[in-house]
């Protein structure tokens, strides 16, 4: 009841239908949005979007790809759903349980028409697991986690170890192979495809976007016209990851000004965030930065899971557009808050899952609360290839434990300025580290033996968490017959193999 209260005093009075745009960028570093970077990377339209919206300055995510979508798609956060990237071709599971409610699912119960755009990760060996099997009406984007930006290639992982060899199409069209669009610039195919989607729209139905970009995810390959704003003193790997972020912002500028000229912009919500940190030339050849948070992709540190986010469009009231909000924020919340502001209950009680974590943000993002309603971020916790790996945030203090891929450096404002890779030589946290992000939010000062009751404290916290973490996929295996159909009926495009 307090919660159809809340949204009362909180939304717009407008009768109209709701829209609710999730916008994802991928593999995306802190220190690589304008409104972040002082202008080094040209963001003109989400610079603008922040002006007029809330930055969210404490938006957290899983350290890599998969268990964040989970998280969206589902409610739940990483440790009760997936902390694995096993989602790639071959492999017969879903990560994102199919007894759990996704979010478009949830939504076409307030009769909204529903639409998923870009990277999926979230299970593609079964129709039943593609993005029409779980509620989108309908898709257009590549089912697994990565592919070349131009030809949508993509080999497949574990049982096929030769990716150059076995090189096919990822490209998947709501129940078919996306044979007409192929060979088009995924950002550009995408934008295309939303504009489409907003000139066709049924005004008397909300509407519901989940466009999920490739970029800025490697191989690093930018519309040339993009790399060419970005200075030739800069190593080509950095031109061309901000000429991505640039494609990324001149989408959203096509797709903003298509909801406006249809009439839709003073009914949207428009969420924007990266799905985890940037990747910096440790092990792989991405060019992001994160300065000046410590870590990235790979890790638990503030630079693998804290990412630019924020929210505009109509929606947001007009007391709170030009501010910021510092209350936590998992990405797993944007599940009850959409389901709140399309008038749904958000509850997904499901036999033999966990049930939704998600809380419902909007009354801080409205205003009608000064503060959120999270305390407690659970990031991580699991036996990686490296150890064991944990982390947790609780009020201001927050606990890493493990070696976290040994990846927890710190940058700088003009990184990277070459292409040497480095080498993974971080200690992390074997023995556990304690710090205070609000004070320190660059993690420099351990505070675990000056502060050892809140360490205690925290330890205990995480090893309750620990104590109910589930895996969806966790009885998956690579399946060869997934090669077979690519060959065969899909004609050179990966599809799904089983019934």
């Amino acid at each position: 009841i307090l919660l159809w209260l809340t949204l009362a005093v909180a939304m717009p009075a407008s009768a109209a239908p709701k829209h609710i745009i999730i916008a994802l960028a991928d593999d995306s570093g802190w220190y690589n949005f304008g409104w972040l970077n002082q202008g080094q990377t040209i963001t003109p339209t989400m610079n603008q979007l922040v002006a007029d919206g809330i930055n969210v300055t404490r938006h957290y995510t899983f350290q890599f790809c998969s268990p964040t979508r989970t998280a969206l798609m589902s409610g739940r956060l990483p440790i009760h759903g997936n902390q694995l990237n096993s989602a790639e071709w071959c492999w017969t599971k879903a990560p994102c349980d199919p007894r759990m409610t996704m979010l478009p699912a949830k939504l076409k119960q307030a009769n909204y028409e529903t639409h998923q755009i870009g990277k999926w990760h979230l299970g593609l060996s079964k129709p039943a697991y593609t993005p029409q099997g779980r509620g989108f009406d309908t898709s257009l984007g590549y089912l697994a986690g990565s592919e070349d930006h131009y030809s949508q290639m993509r080999g497949a992982k574990g049982l096929l170890k030769n990716q150059t060899k076995h090189l096919a199409v990822d490209l998947w069209s709501t129940n078919q192979p996306g044979t007409k669009y192929n060979g088009t610039y995924n950002t550009l195919m995408y934008t295309n495809y939303v504009e489409d989607i907003i000139a066709k729209h049924d005004l008397d139905r909300g509407l519901f976007i989940y466009l999920a970009y490739a970029a800025t995810h490697e191989p690093e390959e930018s519309l040339p016209e993009y790399k060419a704003l970005y200075p030739e003193s800069w190593v080509d790997g950095r031109r061309e990851y901000n000429g991505m972020m640039t494609g990324i912002d001149h989408s959203l500028a096509n797709i903003t000004q298509a909801l406006k000229a249809k009439g839709m912009w003073d009914d949207t919500l428009l969420i924007f965030a990266s799905d985890n940190g940037g990747p910096s030339l440790v092990g792989g050849p991405s060019f992001a930065n994160n300065y000046p948070l410590r870590g990235g992709k790979g890790n638990d540190f503030e630079g693998g899971v804290r990412t630019a986010s924020f929210v505009s469009g109509g929606l947001v009231p007009e007391s709170m557009r030009g501010t910021s909000v510092d209350g936590y924020i998992h990405v797993a919340d944007w599940y009850a808050t959409a389901c709140a502001v399309a008038g749904v209950d958000p509850s997904d009680n499901s036999e033999g899952v966990p049930p939704i974590d998600s809380l419902n943000m909007w009354p801080m993002l409205s205003g009608a609360n000064t503060t959120g309603p999270r305390t407690d971020v659970p990031l991580h916790f699991r036996n990686a290839s490296d150890g064991f790996n944990a982390a947790l945030i609780r009020n201001n203090y927050k606990i890493v434990l493990g070696p976290q891929s040994h990846t927890g450096f710190w940058w700088g404002p003009q990184y990277p300025n070459s292409t040497d890779k480095l080498k993974p030589t971080d200690q992390g946290c074997p023995n556990g580290c304690l710090f205070d992000i609000v004070a320190d939010p660059t993690e420099h000062q351990d505070l675990k033996d000056s502060q050892p009751e809140v360490y205690r404290q925290l330890y205990a916290a995480l090893v309750d968490y620990g104590a109910g973490v589930y895996q969806a996929d966790e009885n998956g295996t690579y399946d060869s017959s997934c090669y077979e159909a690519m060959r065969g009926q899909c004609d050179g495009f990966w599809c799904p193999w089983l019934e």
